[in-house]
């Protein structure tokens, strides 16, 4: 389903979030990083996407939500369409299924490329979402989520391939399996200090390096008690 996009020059998708929904979120996907148009220059939209969502529910997923579909000093309050500039599609359609049927939302998009994971995890951040365990304070669907993912690409995605692309992922989405095996190929497969591998463009998000540390001591630390016991 469509609708014109005469605003973005883009036909615009519509995806259908809540069965009764009584607000719309726009997202748009430009062609390059809005900071970098020259002077003059238009942005060229790529993608535009509306999600029919419940405003209330929506609201109750974070304090960003909250504040922007119903704080008193902001006009979207009144507003029946939202836009969300430089936003990627897939990553908010994800998270907004989450919340608004978190029985089964945590099934979709396990087909979502390993450099949205990225994505994921930085609008998390930015849209302030309860989302470590500290703070939700126990297990979220996101974390269901990472799980089903993993299990779901683990022989499919080339990333996977050089295991310390996975110690970010598994450590934000508290995978300790997933964290476990990573750090024990690494061990095996890299000579000399182990570190993380960041991804491009992503290069503010990784480990804090006490965990790297922490998990390698104690990796070769066992190998060595089996190595001389």
């Amino acid at each position: 389903m469509s609708r014109d996009g005469a605003a973005t020059g883009q036909a615009t998708s519509i995806v259908e979030i809540a069965g009764v929904s009584n607000l719309i979120l726009r997202a748009l996907q430009y062609e390059k990083p809005l900071e970098k148009l020259k002077a003059g220059e238009n942005p060229k939209v790529t993608a535009c996407v509306d999600f029919e969502v419940d405003r209330q529910t929506t609201a109750n997923i974070s304090s960003h939500f909250r504040t922007l579909t119903l704080g008193q000093n902001f006009r979207e309050r009144n507003q029946a369409l939202i836009e969300y500039r430089e936003i990627t599609p897939a990553v908010l359609e994800l998270i907004l299924r989450i919340f608004h049927n978190p029985e089964d939302g945590y099934r979709t998009h396990l087909d979502l490329p390993f450099n949205l994971i990225w994505e994921l995890l930085r609008t998390i951040d930015r849209m302030l979402i309860p989302f470590d365990r500290e703070q939700a304070k126990q297990e979220t669907a996101f974390h269901k989520w990472f799980a089903n993912w993993y299990a779901t690409n683990k022989d499919e995605i080339p990333e996977f391939d050089d295991p310390r692309n996975l110690f970010y992922p598994c450590y934000r989405f508290d995978h300790a399996a997933g964290f476990g095996e990573a750090t024990k190929e690494a061990a095996y497969e890299k000579q000399g200090h182990i570190d993380e591998a960041w991804m491009a463009g992503y290069e503010d998000m990784h480990c804090p390096h006490r965990v790297i540390r922490r998990y390698a001591f104690t990796f070769v630390a066992r190998i060595l008690l089996i190595r001389y016991s």
